[in-house]
């Protein structure tokens, strides 16, 4: 397990979802990863490890890096056909072992940025893993205490054109979760997340001693991810092109061109608060040097399906001769 540590730990951000380490050929002798999972299935050790660390200091190091190498590990089996039962086993262990989840709210309430985004990524990667289990997480974890609504807005730069490593904002990461989401293609899981947006103003979560307090006792997935999308939009026009063409994409793919999804459901879902945000990124500030036409086609190709294409948006067909 201390090679596989060694050897396979996670660059610091170094790609969305993509493993540090390569599936090896037919030919090709297995890697420390095949040898330590062979060896131990269910990955007892890292565990062990989490417990052990966690119990003695809460903000050790070790703790953040033993996530880290289970969302790599999560990566790798998706990777893998053998390997399949593998995240399944390792979801499993995280969200019913009271230390693992003591840990993600841990590092999702503190400070440190490495431990915010790794935390964030692992949560993307079990949401990933299917519609079943994006509602496990949820139901598991209860992102409703005011800390994790800060994270809306927590990045490292503060300006627009300072967003270079945007990859490292805890925003971005946490925009991600609710993109998530939407990227399974789940008819139903859609349907209720979308639901989740019945006002028209972003979530200001308060500061202090008590900010890892819930602020809500609804549970459900619509309150949980409300705050999530409401935050998502109404911070939009801070965030760089590269976020910004992210969220329309996904939002186009999955959303406008939903085939089953109800046009009623996009119609309440994409409010006038919504759409004034969308309509503010046409004179969005880019940093120097960027395509800003490039951004702008984007923005345009997003309305236009939305607000001018019934197939597609929430404008309905007009009978001509009525």
């Amino acid at each position: 397990m201390i090679t596989f540590l060694q050897k396979y730990k996670t660059p610091f951000l170094r790609g969305r979802h993509t493993p540090s380490f390569s599936v090896p050929a037919a030919d090709e002798p297995p890697t420390v990863a095949d040898q330590y999972v062979t060896a131990s299935p269910e990955c007892n050790e890292l565990f062990w490890l989490l417990e052990e660390h966690f119990k003695v200091n809460r903000s050790d190091p070790v703790c953040v890096e033993v996530v880290r190498v289970l969302e790599t590990l999560l990566a790798y089996s998706q990777l893998r056909p053998d390997l399949r039962g593998l995240d399944l086993v390792l979801s499993r262990k995280v969200l019913h072992s009271s230390y693992s989840l003591k840990a993600l709210y841990h590092h999702l309430s503190g400070e440190d940025y490495l431990a915010v985004n790794v935390t964030l990524r692992f949560m993307c990667q079990l949401i990933q893993i299917s519609p079943l289990m994006a509602r496990q997480v949820f139901e598991s974890i209860d992102l409703s205490f005011k800390a994790f609504d800060r994270l809306a807005d927590k990045r490292q730069n503060r300006t627009v054109k300072q967003h270079v490593n945007f990859e490292r904002d805890a925003r971005t990461w946490y925009v991600r979760v609710g993109l998530s989401v939407l990227s399974l293609d789940d008819t139903s899981l859609t349907r209720e997340a979308l639901s989740a947006v019945t006002v028209s103003a972003a979530v200001t979560p308060s500061s202090g001693p008590d900010s890892h307090v819930a602020v809500s006792s609804d549970r459900s997935l619509a309150a949980i991810l409300r705050p999530i999308y409401q935050n998502t939009f109404a911070k939009i026009g801070e965030d760089c092109p590269e976020l910004i063409e992210e969220i329309l994409t996904v939002f186009y793919d999955h959303v406008l061109c939903h085939k089953t999804l109800n046009k009623k459901v996009k119609t309440l879902f994409f409010n006038s608060f919504i759409l004034e945000q969308l309509a503010k990124l046409y004179n969005h500030v880019t940093v120097e040097g960027q395509d800003e036409g490039k951004l702008v086609e984007h923005v345009d190709k997003f309305m236009n399906a939305l607000c001018c294409h019934p197939e597609t948006g929430i404008v309905y067909p007009i009978n001509m001769y009525i």
